[in-house]
C-alpha cells in the first residue's frame, strides 16, 4: 500500500471534516538545485460538496439520486464509455432510472465534430478585446449552439497562463497576466453557464508547455511553483471560475511539484475544494489518470475518456480506467464509500440547476445529439464584431490605415490571404498551416461552416466602394520575384503572415512563418505604403520589418473565426476603429522572456509532446511572480510593444484621477484568514468586497469615435515584494470625438492583497500603494495613491 493510501484509510472516518494539510509547511520556494526537487504535501479527506453557491437545491436532488444507485453504479458513473460516442466523452448510464448519462465535448471555440455550428473567436483574441461585454457575449453564443446540440459540458474555457511566448496552447488561452484571464474566464463561463450548459476551467494547473506534458504515460515534466506564485498568478484565474460558479475542471497531465495534476491531494483538495471551495466536477484530461485509487482520495470526479490508452478505447466495461480498478479499492477499504458517493454526487447538480430541470433523470432530454439541426442562429455578428475588436494596430505611418481614399489598385500577398485550396476543413483538427489562419490545431480547434479570408473579403468590398479599382494577389510564399513584381505596380500592398501552432507541439521559436520576413521586405521594397496582417497564435518577432520606411502599417489580426476577412475589411476601410489591446508582451528575442519551453536539449526535428517514458523534466519556474511584462518591468527590457499596447485612428488624453474608500482601512481585517469559517465558492466572500473605486476622465481629442481601453495598474508597498506594478482593472469606453467620458474602476479586497505563505492568508500588506492608470503597461500618463 503507497504512502498516499495509508494516510487515506486514517482520513477515511473523518470524511466530511474540512481538509488539512498532512505537511504543514508550505511549498518550498523553487529555485533550489535539481537535486533537491520539490514535492507536492498531501492534503486529505476530500471535502464533499455542500451546494453552497446556489446550488442548494440541485444538492438535495442529486442526493436523493445517489441514494438509490447500486455500487456497479455509482462505479459506472465515476467514468468515461470510450471514445466511440458521438461526444468527446460520456458518462456511464444507469436505464432503469432513466439516466441517460453526460455528453462532454470539445471545446474552447465551438462544438467540435457537430455539423452548423460556429468557429468563434480564439480565447487570444477574445481576451484582447479588454471588453467583458464581449467576453460574455461570445460565452452566450456557444453555450447556445451547445445546448442545440444536446452536450451537457463544453470543454472550455482554458485558462492557462502565457509563461513561455512560444508554448502550443497560448492561443486557446488568454495571454501572459493573471488578472485579465480571470477575467476573460468569469465573463465566458457565466455566459456559457446562462444558456443550461456548464463550462469546464482548464487545465488546472500550470499546464505551460505541451512539450513532456505526459499525456497516455508518455514522458511528462513537473511544473515547480511556490505557493505564492501558485496563488497570486497561475490559480487566480481558476479562482475566478469558481466565484463564477463553473461546473467543472479540468485537470492536468503534468506533474505538478513531482506530483502528477489529477493525482496532486495538495492542489485538488487543498486549494480547490477546500480553500476554494469548488462545489462542482473535477474531470480528468483524456488519459490523465494515473493510479484508479489515489487519484479519487486526491480529488478526481470522473476519468476520461474512460479507457487506459486510446488504443484500447472501446466502449468494453474491463477497459474503463474507474469502473473496476474502483470497485477493487472500494472493497479493499483503500476509497471509502463516502468519497465515491461525492464524485457522483458532484456530476448532477450543475444541470440541475443551470437547466432548472426538475430532476436528475430530466438530463436524458439533452442527451441526444442533435445531427444536422442549425444552432448558428445570428453568432455570425458577434463573431465579426469580436473579430474587429481583438485587432491590434501596431503600426500607423501618417495615417495609413483606414483605407478612406479611393485607391487605384490593392496587391494581396501571401498564403495567408486566401483559404487553403484543399478546403477549409481538409486537415484533421486544424492541423496545419496551409491558406489563412483563423484558428489554431487540436482538440481546441472546431469545424468551419465557412471561411470569409482576406482576398474575398477585400475583393468584394472593393468591388462595391470603387469598381474602378484593381485587386490582384500573389498567394506564393517562396516566389519573391513575383511578389516583389506585383508590388511595383500596386498602389496599396497588404501582406499577410502567420505564426502556427497547435495541440501537442510547442513552436522551437517566435518567428513568422512561411518566409514572411522574406515576404515582407520583397514586397515594402517595391511599395511605398505597405500594411502588414499578422494572424499569429502568440508574440512573434518584428524587429527586422517594423522600421522599414515602407512598412507604413503593421495590424496583428489574431485567430477571428469565420468571419475573419470582413472583420479585418471593417478595420482596413474604417468601419471600425481599432481598440484591441495585446494581451502579452511582444520581446525582440525570444530570450527577452522569463522562460521558453523546456526542451530538455532534444534537437528541434524530434522534438515530440509525447515522447517516450523517460526522467521527468524538473522546470523549475524560478522567475516566481514575474511573468510577461512584469518581467520586462523589473529587468527593464524594451519591448517591440508592450502588454496592453494597440493603436486607435484617434487620440485620447486621461486627467482628473480620483480615489474614493469605500470601506475604510480602520473597519478591515489585514489578515484575510478565517479559522472555521467555510468559505464561498472562489474563496472568502470578503475578499470580493470592493475597497476602493478610482475615477478619471478620458477625452476623445481626435477627429473619429472610437473606444478607447484604459488600463489600471497597481503598485504594492516595496516590503510587500510584489513587482513594480499589477494589472487590476480595465474598462473599455466608446468616447465620441470631442467627448469626455468619466471611467470608474473597483478594486476589491483581493485586488491589494498578497499570499501570505506563513499564515496562509490573502494578507493587505502596510504602506502606499501607487495607481497608475492610461494606455498600456507603459504608457500610464496619470497616477494617485492611497495608504493602507
Amino acid at each position: 500500500m503507497t504512502r498516499f493510501a495509508a494516510l487515506a484509510l486514517v482520513a477515511a472516518c473523518a470524511h466530511f471534516v474540512a481538509a488539512d494539510v498532512i505537511v504543514g509547511a508550505p511549498n518550498p520556494v523553487i529555485g533550489a538545485p535539481s537535486s533537491s526537487d520539490p514535492t507536492s504535501p498531501v492534503v486529505l479527506p476530500v471535502k464533499s460538496m455542500t451546494g453552497e453557491g446556489g446550488l442548494e437545491d440541485a444538492f438535495v436532488k442529486a442526493k436523493a439520486f445517489v441514494a438509490q444507485l447500486t455500487l456497479p453504479e455509482l462505479f459506472n458513473l465515476t467514468t468515461g464509455t470510450g471514445l466511440l460516442t458521438n461526444c468527446s466523452g460520456t458518462t456511464g448510464t444507469v436505464p432503469r432510472l432513466g439516466f441517460a448519462g453526460i455528453c462532454l465535448n470539445d471545446g474552447p471555440i465551438g462544438a467540435r465534430g457537430a455539423d452548423n455550428t460556429s468557429a468563434f473567436p480564439s480565447g487570444i483574441s477574445t481576451a484582447s478585446t479588454f471588453d467583458r461585454d464581449l467576453m460574455r457575449a461570445r460565452g452566450e453564443a456557444m453555450g447556445a449552439e451547445f445546448r442545440g446540440k444536446g452536450i451537457h459540458v463544453q470543454l472550455g474555457p482554458g485558462m492557462n497562463m502565457m509563461r513561455s511566448p512560444n508554448a502550443a496552447r497560448n492561443f486557446e488561452m488568454a495571454g501572459g497576466d493573471p488578472f485579465l484571464a480571470g477575467v476573460t474566464a468569469e465573463e465566458t463561463i457565466l455566459g456559457i453557464q446562462s444558456q443550461g450548459v456548464a463550462a469546464c476551467a482548464k487545465h488546472f494547473i500550470d499546464n505551460d508547455q505541451d512539450t513532456f506534458r505526459g499525456a497516455a504515460r508518455q514522458r511528462v515534466y513537473s511544473a515547480n511553483v511556490d505557493d505564492r506564485t501558485q496563488h497570486e498568478i497561475y490559480a487566480w484565474p481558476f479562482a475566478q471560475s469558481v466565484k463564477a460558479g463553473v461546473a467543472s475542471v479540468m485537470c492536468s497531465y503534468n506533474m505538478i511539484n513531482n506530483t502528477y495534476g489529477c493525482e496532486n491531494s495538495k492542489l485538488l483538495n487543498g486549494l480547490l475544494k477546500e480553500e476554494l471551495n469548488f462545489q462542482g466536477f473535477v474531470v480528468s484530461d483524456w488519459l490523465a489518470d494515473n493510479n484508479y485509487a489515489e487519484a479519487p482520495l486526491a480529488g478526481l470526479d470522473l476519468d476520461m475518456p474512460g479507457a487506459v490508452a486510446y488504443d484500447t478505447a472501446v466502449g468494453v466495461p474491463d477497459t474503463h480506467y474507474l469502473s473496476t480498478p474502483l470497485g477493487v479499492a472500494y472493497s479493499t477499504g483503500v476509497v471509502p464509500i463516502a468519497r465515491i458517493e461525492d464524485m457522483v454526487t458532484r456530476l448532477l447538480p450543475p444541470w440541475m440547476g443551470l437547466a432548472e430541470l426538475p430532476d436528475v433523470a430530466e438530463l436524458a432530454s439533452m442527451a441526444t445529439p442533435q445531427a444536422f439541426v442549425p444552432v448558428q442562429g445570428d453568432h455570425a455578428i458577434i463573431i465579426r464584431e469580436i473579430g474587429a475588436a481583438s485587432a491590434v494596430l501596431l503600426k500607423n505611418t501618417a495615417k495609413e490605415l483606414p483605407y478612406t481614399g479611393l485607391a487605384a489598385s490593392y496587391g494581396l500577398f501571401g498564403s495567408d490571404a486566401a483559404v487553403n485550396p484543399a478546403g477549409i476543413n481538409s486537415c484533421p483538427l486544424q492541423e496545419c498551416d496551409t491558406g489563412h489562419l483563423a484558428q489554431g490545431g487540436g482538440s481546441g480547434s472546431t469545424n468551419y461552416p465557412y471561411l470569409i479570408d482576406p482576398i474575398s473579403a477585400i475583393t468584394d468590398y472593393v468591388k462595391v466602394s470603387n469598381p474602378d479599382a484593381i485587386v490582384k494577389a500573389s498567394l506564393l510564399d517562396y516566389d519573391l520575384e513575383a511578389a516583389a513584381s506585383l508590388a511595383a505596380t500596386m498602389e496599396k500592398c497588404l501582406v499577410f503572415v502567420t505564426a502556427f501552432s497547435q495541440e501537442g507541439t510547442d513552436r522551437t521559436n517566435i518567428s513568422l512563418y512561411h518566409n514572411g520576413d522574406a515576404l515582407i521586405h520583397a514586397v515594402a521594397s517595391n511599395c511605398a505604403h505597405t500594411s502588414v496582417i499578422m494572424n499569429i497564435v502568440g508574440p512573434v518577432i518584428v524587429t527586422s520589418f517594423i522600421d522599414h520606411p515602407n512598412v507604413t502599417a503593421v495590424l496583428n489580426a489574431q485567430l477571428p473565426g469565420q468571419e475573419s476577412g470582413n472583420s479585418l475589411v471593417d478595420i482596413i476601410f474604417g468601419a471600425v476603429n481599432p481598440s484591441g489591446r495585446l494581451p502579452y508582451t511582444m520581446g525582440k528575442l525570444i530570450t527577452d522572456y522569463a522562460a521558453q519551453v523546456d526542451f530538455d536539449g532534444i534537437p528541434d526535428a524530434l522534438v515530440s509532446a509525447d515522447m517516450a517514458p523517460g526522467p521527468t523534466v524538473q522546470i523549475n519556474y524560478t522567475e516566481a511572480l514575474l511573468i510577461d511584462h512584469r518581467w520586462f518591468d523589473v529587468h527593464e527590457i524594451e519591448p517591440s510593444f508592450p502588454f496592453g499596447f494597440g493603436l486607435s485612428y484617434t487620440t485620447f488624453d486621461y486627467g482628473n484621477l480620483t480615489i474614493e474608500s469605500v470601506i475604510p482601512a480602520r473597519h478591515r481585517a489585514r489578515n484575510l484568514i478565517a479559522r472555521g469559517a467555510s468559505p464561498a465558492p472562489g474563496g472568502l466572500a470578503s475578499l470580493y468586497d470592493d475597497v476602493y473605486t478610482v475615477t478619471f476622465d478620458v477625452k476623445n481629442v481626435g477627429d473619429v469615435d472610437g473606444n478607447e481601453v484604459s488600463q489600471l495598474y497597481l503598485g504594492f508597498p516595496p516590503a510587500a515584494g510584489e513587482p513594480p506594478k499589477i494589472l487590476r482593472g480595465f474598462e473599455r469606453t466608446m468616447i465620441q470625438k470631442g467627448e469626455t467620458a468619466s471611467v470608474s474602476i473597483s478594486l476589491n479586497r483581493k485586488a491589494i492583497s498578497i499570499w501570505d505563505v506563513i499564515s496562509q492568508a490573502w494578507v493587505v500588506p502596510s504602506g502606499t500603494f501607487t495607481v497608475l492608470v492610461g494606455r498600456s503597461s507603459r504608457d500610464l500618463p496619470i497616477t494617485g495613491t492611497f495608504t493602507e
